[in-house]
């Protein structure tokens, strides 16, 4: 996280606070919606999970709830990149597959 400091320019990055950082966990890849939701991809549970948290203080945030996972059955390896339309009604994400040779490769994806 980092904010704009006098000037125009932005304060050195910091790790967002608990309960979005974990020691455990890393997180990544956010969405800061203009009222207040933050949507972020971590792998808290292990896979890559899409998640979102709501502020509820200056540096508080309530406890994220995981809003996209794979199916089951899904050969999905992972759900990232959380992205929103302008208008708050489209979620776009990347499902992240692991191919027959070991590379990964991904789909599009949206809610």
């Amino acid at each position: 996280m980092a904010k704009r400091a006098p000037g125009g320019g932005w304060t050195q990055p910091a790790l967002m606070p608990k309960p979005i950082n974990l020691a455990s966990s890393d997180s990544w890849q956010c969405h800061l919606t203009g009222d207040g939701d933050f949507f972020f991809t971590s792998n808290r549970e292990g896979p890559l999970y899409i998640y979102v948290s709501r502020r509820t203080g200056p540096r508080t945030w309530s406890e994220p709830n995981k809003v996209v996972w794979p199916s089951p059955g899904s050969k999905a390896v992972g759900i990232a990149e959380p992205t929103l339309t302008s208008d708050g009604s489209w979620l776009y994400f990347c499902v992240l597959f692991k191919n027959d040779n070991g590379a990964f490769d991904l789909d599009i994806a949206y809610t």
